[in-house]
């Protein structure tokens, strides 16, 4: 659940908070009233640990139809593991924009991936199971390619760029680039962090309860685990460090 969730609210809803325009950050509430669920594809199948910093998916804008077409050119480009792919209705998918045959970078494009009655996946969308994991196989993950998927202009996220009269455009002061656009998975990654402090903070309570129950044999006699001086130690030493964790993570946020 917890994957789920962040890829829900961080990576998909929050890259929209993030990188979308005021049209684009209506639509969240729709998407909310629908409960329609969404995935953040990022990832290609070569990229490796190097994720984001290659990205040979395409979105070249057409002007004569005003929209976008949205390619893999290689399987080697096939946006790889992305959680929650395999049943998402709709996506933040992130393309080399091009524009009259000029590379723009990454841009991210929220998107449909499947018909609102039905399911059905849309014309020149497949995505395939990644298949049995060694855990966490609640969670889907898909391996997705797109063939010549027809996008319209306001898919692009434009909080920071735009076409306009067929011309790329930047908005503001900052030019999209992936560091712009990985910022969602930073701050999941913060999620990540601080969850797993609350989840060892609340097993050193729980065994620290446990402790000051259990009855054992001391030097004086019975008396509590909770009590024993190696013990006082080992909680008062863990507590210690996951202060200091703790303090860590919310200068980080």
């Amino acid at each position: 659940f917890g994957v789920r969730f962040t890829v829900q609210f961080n990576l998909f809803a929050g890259s929209i908070v993030g990188l979308g325009g005021p049209a684009q950050l209506e639509q969240l509430d729709t998407i909310q009233r629908k409960g329609q669920l969404g995935c953040f594809l990022l990832t290609e199948k070569q990229a490796g640990v190097l994720s984001g910093l290659i990205v040979e998916t395409t979105a070249d804008w057409n002007p004569d139809a005003q929209e976008f077409i949205l390619h893999t050119p290689s399987d080697k480009a096939a946006k790889n593991w992305i959680s929650q792919g395999y049943t998402a209705e709709l996506g933040v998918v992130i393309a080399n924009l091009r524009v009259g045959g000029v590379s723009h970078g990454p841009h991210p494009f929220l998107m449909r991936l499947r018909e609102d009655e039905g399911g059905k996946l849309l014309p020149g969308i497949h995505i395939e199971d990644m298949g049995t994991k060694t855990v966490a196989n609640d969670l889907d993950n898909a391996r997705i390619w797109f063939h010549q998927v027809r996008l319209p202009k306001y898919s692009l996220l434009n909080r920071f760029a735009d076409i306009q009269d067929d011309r790329y455009i930047q908005l503001g002061d900052e030019p999209m680039r992936i560091e712009v656009i990985g910022q969602r998975l930073l701050t999941g990654r913060q999620a990540i962090a601080e969850a797993a402090l609350v989840c060892a903070l609340v097993l050193h309570k729980k065994t620290e309860a446990y402790a000051h129950t259990k009855i054992c044999n001391g030097l004086a006699g019975e008396t509590t685990l909770a009590s024993m001086p190696q013990l006082r130690n080992t909680f008062k030493e863990s507590y210690e460090a996951l202060d200091k964790m703790a303090q860590f993570a919310a200068g980080v946020e």
